[in-house]
């Protein structure tokens, strides 16, 4: 399952990603002061003349929206021009940064979710094994001796088809494969799997223990599932974050087949107390700790959530607050 640690460094990267996008919209909104205070070309006055009034509006607007950023209330007046397009600029800054912190948040705790998509789809790839070790023997017909197909007696493989959580775990995440992914896992077997010695060892004795067939799957898991270049490249593409989340998904996958018999096989969860963790990560795009308690704006009392690391994790995550500002 995935641990405080990991969530903390989820959290932390979407901080990231929220303060470098927060500064560009930032910097857009003086930009946006340029594109005001444009010479207007359809006045029969010359670009050159109207360009100092335009630039002095300019400069005064930079400073009220400067103002406006810092919350300082300005008694002094100036043109009704400069005011007004510091103020549309300031309120559009606001406006995006409202979409950016949704944006953010839903990537987040999106990101989170895609890592046990992983992992299903991992399960998904070692039940297909099957499927692909009875093609790969039919292709080569009389070409090897090797019995490829008898994978299918591996009593873990074969009853993951049967397996109505598993089963229902794809369907509700809509696990399945494509071509491409076929043809990759045909590329994988035949390139990989086929030539490996521990695996043409085990297939006369397929099926005949649970220890054996068990350790067979977590092999081909642990070093072509996972580590194969082919699979590394297919997750790389698919998850920008995958040299940190590998280790995650191959825990996951190894946990769900580390038991003694086959009702012990069970489904991982995404975390121990994800009800609990999802809180907190929401939480992380929200004022420091000691302002929430202050504004009483009805976000959770983390409290009554009875984990100290909980709290300790929301507390770490409040002290970045000023970098978002």
């Amino acid at each position: 399952m995935i641990n405080r640690r990991i969530l903390r460094i989820k959290a932390f990267q979407a901080l990231y990603s929220f303060h470098t996008q927060e500064r560009a919209r930032y910097q857009l909104a003086y930009d946006e002061l340029d594109t005001v205070f444009l010479p207007d070309l359809s006045l029969m006055i010359a670009k050159e003349e109207q360009t100092p009034k335009l630039e002095g509006l300019k400069k005064l607007a930079a400073i009220q929206l400067s103002e406006l950023f810092q919350q300082i209330e300005s008694t002094e007046e100036i043109p009704a021009e400069s005011h007004k397009a510091a103020v549309q600029a300031f309120q559009q800054y606001q406006k995006d940064l409202q979409v950016l912190k949704g944006k953010v948040k839903a990537d987040m705790l999106n990101e989170v979710h895609q890592i046990y998509r992983r992992y299903l789809k991992l399960l998904f790839f070692i039940q297909q094994l099957s499927e692909i070790a009875i093609w790969d023997e039919n292709r080569r017909l009389l070409e090897s001796p090797i019995k490829s197909s008898n994978l299918s007696k591996n009593k873990v493989i074969a009853i993951l088809p049967k397996w109505v959580e598993l089963q229902e775990a794809f369907e509700k995440e809509s696990i399945g494969w494509n071509e491409d992914e076929q043809n990759l896992l045909k590329k994988v077997f035949i390139e990989g799997i086929l030539t490996d010695t521990s695996f043409i060892e085990y297939l006369p004795n397929a099926g005949k223990t649970f220890q054996k067939d068990v350790e067979m799957v977590q092999h081909i898991l642990k070093n072509f599932l996972i580590k194969h270049p082919y699979m590394a490249e297919y997750f790389e593409e698919k998850d920008l974050n995958w040299h940190l989340n590998k280790d995650i998904v191959k825990s996951l996958a190894s946990k769900t087949f580390k038991a003694e018999a086959l009702e012990d096989l069970k489904i991982q969860e995404i975390a121990l107390q994800w009800d609990e963790d999802e809180v907190i990560l929401k939480l992380c795009l929200k004022p420091p700790l000691k302002k929430i308690k202050s504004t009483n704006n009805g976000l959770p009392d983390t409290r009554k959530i009875g984990n100290r690391n909980a709290l300790q994790l929301q507390t770490s995550l409040s002290s970045k607050w000023h970098l978002l500002k």
